[in-house]
């Protein structure tokens, strides 16, 4: 029996993910089982195994998206996802306390945590792309703030419940995927490729693309001054976390109380404000007169904004017609994955090439600059608010010339006051008219607007869905009121009550 009891628990899917990436990477919970050298070690060791495994299951994950989502929506699967990733934690504990980090049972269990969270991961990206984009920006800004929440505890809790929580923490988050009552259907549901020539399509994937280029950039960025600052000095880096968590905590909590109070969020707006924060972080980072700690910590802030920026900006996409949430969670989980990683293998290696203190705020200079020119060149704001409004993969080639009078409703249309009369000779309201006619919730809203005049762009705007969506359901109710023509449908629908 699938559970019912609390709806809302499924969104907690992400946020005991997130939790458990805090913890593990951040947290000091390996100097619980070994020395200092050795806790390094296993922190640098198991980001590397764990995170291989991750990205490229992620991508296999994308890549056979049809088969791989039945296998998300079967709940056995994701709960043993969630055991096989809580015993992965467990293995890597026994070969981090009986051998070291280099040992194969350490190993075993890292690509075992991967294993097991990619499946979470997605899953969790199926869930979030379910809801209405709001809902969606406000549940992954509260997951952010208990999972700071959650770092903080396992800091100052006792050793071995610190150890318990990162342990169970990934069978939590799959046993919270069993709270989705739609997970077999709607929310697991592959769409049906969208018809698109091969210009168009073309024009999909490259702008799919860019926005995997600068994911992949930005995380980039931020790993590589972790692995070249935080790695080199374990009290710095828990330092500069606790600070950086904080601040996430405090952010987190600012967009829940702007999210929870608006109908709509301009989240675009947020994209160049995190671009210029981490610029300016690099280059204080990468200065030798200047202490990193600060650096590092808002480099800490700016590295989980921009996870949940771009969690967001991927549950958006994934309301599109043109790709299903399995590839868009498994393609950009899986590029946010290896860019990070390539960045602490980079950092880490970065003190081995004898930079001296001069050319590294040269080097700082570089990577601020390209990554402020990628924003603007790459994938820029404009792309940010074309990924919000769902529709921006894919021009309008394919759609028949009679489609496309059903796609405009003129103004014309709205010649009847809102506040006309109920009591009328032959006078109904939208909503008694929408139930005759068996029209579904969502048809409702669109009749609503294209009784307002609105043609199916500015519907499609209005309700977050692509411009053929809205097409797609401006035919529909044109079959089921019985018209083939806007005038018909003018003339069908003049006196019902704006």
């Amino acid at each position: 029996m699938r559970m019912k009891t609390w709806p809302a628990a499924k969104y907690l899917t992400y946020s005991f993910w997130r939790s458990w990436i805090l913890v593990v990477y951040t947290a000091p919970i390996w100097s619980y089982i070994a020395n200092p050298a050795q806790a390094e070690a296993c922190s640098f060791g198991m980001y590397v195994w764990s995170t291989i495994a991750f990205s490229l299951l992620t991508a296999l994950i994308a890549l056979f998206h049809r088969r791989t989502a039945r296998l998300l929506a079967n709940r056995f699967v994701m709960c043993a996802s969630g055991v096989a990733a809580s015993l992965g934690m467990v293995m890597e504990y026994a070969g981090a306390y009986l051998a070291d980090a280099s040992s194969p049972l350490f190993a075993a269990g890292a690509l075992l945590t991967g294993v097991g969270t990619a499946f979470i991961a997605v899953r969790a990206g199926q869930i979030y792309a379910s809801t209405r984009p709001v809902v969606a920006v406000t549940n992954t800004a509260l997951s952010e703030l208990a999972s700071g929440l959650v770092f903080f505890f396992v800091v100052g809790t006792v050793p071995a419940i610190a150890l318990l929580v990162a342990a169970v923490l990934p069978l939590a988050a799959a046993l919270m995927t069993l709270f989705d009552r739609d997970g077999a259907t709607e929310s697991s549901a592959e769409r049906p490729d969208a018809q698109l020539d091969a210009a168009t399509r073309r024009a999909s994937v490259g702008a799919f693309a860019r926005f995997l280029v600068i994911v992949a950039l930005f995380t980039f960025v931020a790993s590589l001054t972790k692995g070249m600052f935080a790695l080199q000095d374990a009290q710095a880096s828990l330092a500069s976390g606790e600070l950086g968590v904080s601040l996430v905590i405090l952010v987190s909590f600012g967009l829940v109380l702007l999210s929870s109070l608006r109908s709509s969020f301009n989240f675009g707006a947020f994209y160049y404000p995190l671009v210029l924060m981490l610029a300016v972080a690099l280059v204080i980072a990468f200065s030798s007169s200047v202490g990193s700690e600060p650096a590092a910590a808002v480099i800490v802030l700016v590295y989980c904004l921009f996870s949940l920026f771009m969690w967001c900006l991927l549950a958006y996409l994934a309301r599109s017609d043109y790709w299903s949430p399995v590839q868009v969670f498994g393609w950009g989980r899986s590029v946010f994955a290896l860019g990070s990683l390539a960045g602490l293998v980079t950092g880490e290696r970065y003190p081995q090439l004898g930079i001296a203190d001069s050319q590294t705020l040269v080097v700082g200079l570089v990577l601020a600059f390209l990554l402020v020119a990628a924003s603007m060149l790459i994938f820029r704001e404009s792309d940010v608010r074309k990924i919000i409004n769902a529709g921006w993969l894919a021009a309008d080639r394919t759609i028949a010339e009679a489609d496309a009078a059903a796609a405009a409703i003129p103004a014309s249309s709205a010649n009847v006051s809102e506040d006309a009369p109920l009591d009328g000779e032959g006078v109904v309201d939208a909503e008694s008219f929408a139930a005759d006619h068996n029209l579904t919730m969502r048809e409702r809203e669109v009749f609503v607007l294209m009784l307002r005049g609105r043609d199916a762009r500015s519907i499609g705007e209005a309700l977050v869905i692509s411009d053929n969506t809205a097409k797609a359901h401006i035919r529909s109710i044109y079959a089921k009121t019985g018209v083939h023509t806007r005038q018909e449908f003018v003339d069908v629908t003049e006196r019902i009550v704006r």
